[in-house]
């Protein structure tokens, strides 16, 4: 049994192309893991983090469909989740989108930086 376990996935799933209805099964598959996660560790802390921004419009518009579930669903569940805020600490003011420093040169995932960024948003 863990004692504190953070999921951070959804990435690479909104970067296909995938249609409003599919980021809705997505989620769906992601809120099923929690429960399992919740069942097998009844007394963890989970912390959620959000799906970080990318380089990509595009891809952001599709993240911010999933964010939205997490925060009008998930975080109002009876799993006890705790949502790791901060997303926009990632954004680029100027652009809205992922800060070029925070980006490794696939302009989806989050580099060093990013990651340290992201360790001091879970303290």
């Amino acid at each position: 049994s863990y004692r504190n376990v953070i999921v951070m996935v959804g990435t690479n799933d909104m970067k296909n192309k995938i249609n409003d209805a599919q980021i809705k099964d997505v989620y769906r598959e992601y809120k099923t893991k929690i429960c399992l996660i919740r069942k097998f560790n009844k007394k963890c802390r989970i912390f959620v983090c959000p799906v970080l921004p990318t380089e990509s419009h595009d891809i952001n518009r599709r993240i911010n469909i999933f964010n939205s579930y997490l925060f009008n669903d998930l975080a109002l569940s009876n799993l006890n989740v705790t949502m790791i805020k901060g997303f926009g600490n990632f954004l680029d003011k100027r652009t809205n989108l992922l800060r070029s420093d925070l980006s490794k040169h696939d302009n989806l995932h989050i580099n060093g930086y990013g990651i340290r960024l992201l360790v001091r948003l879970l303290k």
